[in-house]
C-alpha cells in the first residue's frame, strides 16, 4: 500500500481547488445570434391624370375618359367622338349635313338623296312637336333671278312631296322658294348655295321668331306663301312609347 506524501495531497488539492473556483465563477458559453434587418420599401402610386385623352373634359363629366371628343356641334360636352346624325331637330331648324341633291335645271331628286329623304321624314314623324316646318330652296347666283326663284320653288316642292310620301303629314310642311337671293355669309363656291333648308315655324302650339327670308328677297319683291294657322300643340307620347 503506497503512502501519498504531502506533496502529493497538496497537488490534488490544488486541482480540486482551481475547478471549484471556475464552476463558482460562473463561467459560461455565450451564443451570439445574428439578426438580419429587413427592408421594407413602400411604392407610391402616380398621381392620376384628370385628362388622360387631352380632350379638356375632366372627371365625371368625361363619359369616354380613353376616347376623345369630337367637337362637331353634337353633344360636345359628353367628352365621346360622338358621330353627328345627318338630321338633327334643333329649336328652330331641322339641321342636315349633306345637301339635298338634284339634277342640273331640274326639280329632280338625285337617287343618292334617297336615304336623306327617308332620314328626314322618321325625324319628324319622331318629332310631333314640330307642327310647321318652312322647307326652303336656294340657288347659286346663275342665270336669271326669274328662273332661279322658280326653279328653287319646284324643288321644294319636290321635297315635300317625297316627305308626305314617307308619311309626314302635308299640312306640316310649307315649301318656300328663294331664289339666289339669300347666300350664305360664309360660301367660299357658288356650289354651296344651292341648298334646302328647314325651318321650324310652329312648335308647341307657339309661333317661332323665324326670319322667313333674307332682306333682299323681300326687297326683290319675293312673295312669302300664306301660313296655315297656329295648330293646338301636339298631345304628348304616353309614357314607354
Amino acid at each position: 500500500m503506497k503512502t501519498i506524501t504531502g506533496t502529493g495531497i497538496a497537488l490534488i488539492g490544488g486541482l480540486l481547488l482551481s475547478g471549484a473556483m471556475a464552476c463558482a465563477s460562473g463561467q459560461k458559453r455565450v451564443a451570439v445570434v445574428r439578426t438580419k434587418t429587413m427592408t421594407t420599401s413602400t411604392t407610391v402610386p402616380a398621381p392620376v391624370d384628370p385628362d388622360p385623352d387631352g380632350d379638356g373634359i375632366l372627371g365625371d363629366a368625361d363619359k369616354c375618359p380613353k376616347k376623345a371628343e369630337l367637337v362637331n356641334g353634337f353633344q360636345d360636352e359628353d367628352g365621346c367622338p360622338d358621330v353627328k346624325p345627318r338630321v338633327l331637330v334643333k329649336l328652330k331648324t331641322v339641321e342636315i349635313t349633306e345637301h339635298v341633291q338634284f339634277a342640273n335645271n331640274s326639280a329632280e331628286i338625285k337617287p343618292e338623296s334617297a336615304s336623306l329623304i327617308n332620314e328626314i321624314a322618321t325625324v319628324l314623324k319622331n318629332h310631333p312637336e314640330v307642327q310647321l316646318v318652312e322647307v326652303v330652296g336656294h340657288a347659286s347666283k346663275v342665270g336669271k333671278a326669274k328662273y332661279n326663284l322658280k326653279l328653287t320653288q319646284q324643288r321644294v316642292e319636290s321635297v315635300v312631296a317625297g316627305l308626305v310620301n314617307r308619311g309626314v303629314a302635308k299640312d306640316r310642311l310649307n315649301p318656300q322658294g328663294l331664289g339666289f337671293y339669300c347666300p350664305l355669309p360664309n360660301a367660299t363656291t357658288e356650289a354651296e348655295n344651292r341648298r334646302v333648308e328647314f325651318n321650324i315655324l310652329y312648335r308647341n302650339g307657339k309661333a317661332l321668331d323665324v326670319e322667313r327670308a333674307c332682306p333682299a328677297a323681300i326687297n326683290a319683291g319675293v312673295e312669302l306663301s300664306k301660313l296655315l294657322p297656329i295648330p293646338a300643340p301636339a298631345p304628348a307620347k304616353p309614357a314607354g312609347s
